[in-house]
């Protein structure tokens, strides 16, 4: 789990840093600076843990890292709530459903 938890803490590094540059030059969208890496790592960790819905991109992208996730905005087919708010959420959810 650390090793996930700690790819899933660098990607947010990456972006803050990103958006910081690009917030700096004028330029929000433009700065494409290692995403093909980002692409190749995000692939992998997808395989590594039979992610096949795309959990983590969700996590990521619309949850922010887990900053927007709210109680009940997920819900598993038994009507119980699915906690995304941290890297090791998103990781035990993978754990708990890989095929």
């Amino acid at each position: 789990m650390k090793e996930f938890v700690d790819v899933i803490n660098q990607f947010e590094k990456y972006n803050i840093l990103i958006e910081k540059l690009s917030d700096l030059i004028g330029c929000e969208g433009i700065i494409t600076i290692g995403d093909d890496l980002k692409t190749a790592i995000m692939c992998y960790l997808e395989k590594m843990t039979k992610d096949e819905y795309k959990w983590i991109e969700y996590f990521i992208y619309e949850l922010d890292y887990g900053k927007k996730y709210k109680d009940g905005c997920i819900i598993d087919s038994d009507g119980s709530y699915i906690k995304l708010r941290t890297p090791e959420d998103l990781y035990n959810f993978l754990e708990k459903n890989k095929s």
